[in-house]
């Protein structure tokens, strides 16, 4: 008769996942981390070396813009957003650098605390009047905990809209009962395209003008020979002429002046 056999002991698996995790102030360091089961008068433990490092902190830099176009005496704006990862602390810097001659630039905050790892700051660019027509790529930095971001936008500042008047010569000379011209030209600026009209003031008595020979250019420029035409009621002296011209746009008026010398002799 055969001897009974004992019965196999039974075993039985229940895998758990651990999930460790490090808080942003955690420090940076190496443990030893013990694992311990415990139940039915039994306990069990394994080690597990804990590598705690820091993630490098990094910045984003989004401006609404890539490109942007402001007239000469005016301004223009744009919101820059700011992000960083979730290791990064401290306010975000935040400055512009390549404006050409005229330009100004300012911030709305150029120190910027970020809110849930992100934060807005609006520029705004100002062109002087005397700021020159042109394009040029324009840099935005954000910079703290060590590092740095960048973007590049494109600026172009336009001409401003107004009226250009300009004189062949400062002065003229004739004798009293004779004539002279002077070439008087008018540009329209910044796009600008009204009727205009010419104006003419601290004429002598004696004296009389006539505008001929009138002809457009390209670009918005028309030019004319101004006559002086004397008399024997014109007095000799010198006097102060104002030549003007002005226009109106959108209920904007624009104007433009010179001063001529008119000599009689």
């Amino acid at each position: 008769m055969a001897n009974p056999q004992a019965p196999a002991a039974s075993t039985s698996t229940n895998a758990q996942t651990l999930t460790l995790t490090a808080a942003a102030t955690a420090t940076v360091t190496s443990a030893t981390v013990t694992v311990t089961a415990a139940g039915d008068g039994l306990t069990a433990s394994g080690k597990v070396t804990l590598a705690v490092t820091k993630t490098t902190p990094t910045l984003t830099l989004t401006p609404a813009s890539a490109a942007l176009s402001v007239a000469a005496g005016k301004s223009v704006t744009d919101a820059v957003a700011i992000a960083g990862n979730v290791t990064y602390s401290g306010a975000v810097s935040l400055s512009v650098s390549g404006l050409p001659a005229g330009v100004t630039a300012a911030w709305s905050s150029s120190a910027v605390t970020l809110n849930a790892e992100s934060g807005t700051s609006t520029l705004t660019l100002t062109a002087g009047s005397a700021a020159k027509a042109g394009t040029s790529t324009i840099t935005v930095t954000a910079s703290g905990d060590g590092v740095t971001a960048t973007k590049q936008i494109t600026l172009t500042v336009a001409q401003a809209a107004g009226l250009q008047l300009a004189l062949s010569a400062s002065s003229l000379s004739m004798t009293h009962t004779a004539s002279g011209s002077v070439t008087v030209s008018m540009t329209e600026l910044g796009g600008l395209n009204i009727p205009t009209t010419l104006t003419l003031s601290g004429l002598p008595a004696g004296v009389t003008p006539s505008l001929g020979n009138v002809s457009a250019a390209a670009g918005g420029s028309e030019s004319g020979v101004l006559t002086f035409t004397g008399s024997t009621k014109a007095a000799a002296g010198t006097s102060t002429l104002i030549i003007g011209v002005s226009g109106v746009s959108n209920g904007v008026t624009y104007t433009a002046t010179q001063t001529l010398s008119l000599q009689l002799k």
